[in-house]
């Protein structure tokens, strides 16, 4: 089930970062192989939840709207 949400932070240097779901209010970490293309701070996006080794993360993650012109 994709959920909505709100990317907080992602790291190019570090390629990871965090998505706010807009429901729950609850983040969630992803790293670099959970998307293609460019990510950025407040890019409204769809996202699938995984349970990792250190718990729910998100995967899958699609841009729905970016924020800002570039």
């Amino acid at each position: 089930m994709a959920h909505q949400g709100r990317i907080k932070f992602y790291s190019t240097t570090r390629q990871y970062g965090f998505v706010i779901d807009v429901e729950t209010d609850k983040e969630f970490f992803f790293v670099r192989g959970s998307f293609n293309g460019p990510l950025k701070k407040g890019d409204d996006v769809l996202f699938d939840i995984v349970m990792g080794k250190k718990g729910p993360r998100a995967v899958n993650i699609i841009v729905q709207e970016r924020y800002g012109n570039d």
